[in-house]
């Protein structure tokens, strides 16, 4: 009698048969047509706008990432060289089926996302939730985006085994199929050394490679979405980033590292309401949106009932650059604002970000609100206040 293959046994697990369909995507449409020749042209032509990034596009963000997946040069690899010259196809052929024309940077924005969502997640799932790979697989199933995003593993299995093997230091023990994985040349710590960096996240890991991610346990923080900020450190050799970020302070957890080029939003929303993490695409649309600011500032007129007791704003100054500032200028009979130092850069950009995305959700409001933050940064000004409650107060005496 003939023994059963092992053929399936031997192979990883994420690389076995998917445990349901995947979600069906946009077929090519045959109406469109468009070269890549042209994708090149266009490309260098520093005055062309491309389709902006819909951050609400789950369809066209699952697509890239599909056509990503049809091209082991960009996600096998670490030779930009190699994979920069693949990028136009993938936004052909992105095109077609979906009829949005993406700048490199945005597609490249959302691989980014989607790695660091992976990554995060297996950290979470390893690391703090204790599973072994089966459970961890199907952990990862109960996010949308994974079957877009799972051929990206075969580039972590080195990243995966040391998360294991600091799981079982963390644990007292070794990993139990030790023998599946490859054996990290990095030194092993022992179970007091490991219990001893618990509280320094900068050194959980010895081995950086890519190692970006740090998880902000959300659930445990009773956090709204808007609240949670996943912190991210630069990828020294992936050229798909550029300047990196401030750090950003956030109380949910103590895990804390430097931020890279995109503040959090809501790029990839989770079925199991886990992580959020979603860059702004950067330059031109972090500009336009800081354009847009500054035009409403300026235009601004106060109702009558307020002007006895706010000065009006002169003028306001936003660089939406690397090394950001907010400079308000006020009438001549109160002080200017100090700049901002380098520490509260991070706090800034997150509290930028959640205003925007506020104007955005409330439109017919945003004066109420501009009005209200206007009042509150003044008043904040030129008093001396304790604590919040004591600024509301002195607010609510004027009104």
């Amino acid at each position: 009698m003939a023994e059963p293959s092992t053929e399936t046994s031997k192979k990883p697990i994420y690389e076995l048969p998917a445990p349901r369909p995947e979600e069906e995507l946009p077929e090519v449409d045959k109406s469109r047509h468009f070269r890549v020749e042209r994708y090149w042209d266009i490309a260098r032509d520093p005055d062309y706008s491309f389709d902006e990034l819909d951050l609400t596009d789950d369809v066209c963000k699952k697509v890239i990432l599909s056509e990503i997946r049809k091209v082991p040069d960009i996600w096998s690899t670490r030779k930009n060289q190699t994979s920069q010259s693949k990028w136009p196809a993938i936004a052909v052929a992105a095109f077609l089926r979906t009829g949005v024309l993406l700048s490199i940077n945005s597609m490249k924005t959302i691989y980014k996302c989607a790695k660091d969502n992976l990554r995060n997640r297996l950290r979470y799932a390893i690391i703090k939730k204790h599973y072994s790979p089966k459970q961890v697989e199907e952990y990862l199933w109960g996010w949308d985006y994974y079957p877009f995003i799972r051929y990206y593993r075969k580039y972590l299995v080195k990243w995966e085994a040391n998360l294991f093997k600091e799981k079982a230091i963390f644990d007292g023990k070794k990993h139990s199929n030790e023998e599946d994985w490859e054996p990290s040349t990095k030194k092993t710590k022992t179970t007091e050394e490991a219990q001893e960096v618990l509280g320094s996240v900068e050194n959980l890991y010895e081995n950086k490679e890519d190692d970006d991610m740090i998880w902000l346990d959300s659930k445990e923080a009773n956090l709204s979405m808007k609240h949670r900020i996943l912190e991210v450190k630069e990828e020294p050799q992936d050229e798909l980033e550029e300047e990196p970020r401030p750090k950003v302070q956030n109380e949910s957890i103590q895990y804390q590292v430097n931020h890279t080029n995109y503040p959090p939003n809501t790029l990839f929303m989770t079925q199991d309401d886990g992580i959020t993490y979603d860059p702004v695409t950067k330059n031109t649309e972090r500009v336009q949106c800081a354009e847009v600011v500054k035009q409403e500032v300026s235009n601004q007129e106060y109702p009558e009932e307020l002007k006895p007791d706010i000065s009006p704003v002169v003028s306001v100054k936003r660089e939406m650059s690397p090394e950001i500032t907010v400079v308000f200028s006020v009438s001549p009979t109160t002080r200017k604002t100090p700049p901002i130092v380098a520490d509260y850069k991070g706090e800034v950009n997150a509290v930028t970000t959640l205003i925007l995305q506020v104007f955005k959700e409330h439109p017919k409001n945003y004066k109420v609100l501009r009005n209200a933050l206007y009042q509150t940064i003044i008043a904040f000004d030129n008093g001396n206040f304790a604590s919040p409650e004591d600024l509301f107060k002195h607010l609510h005496g004027k009104s």
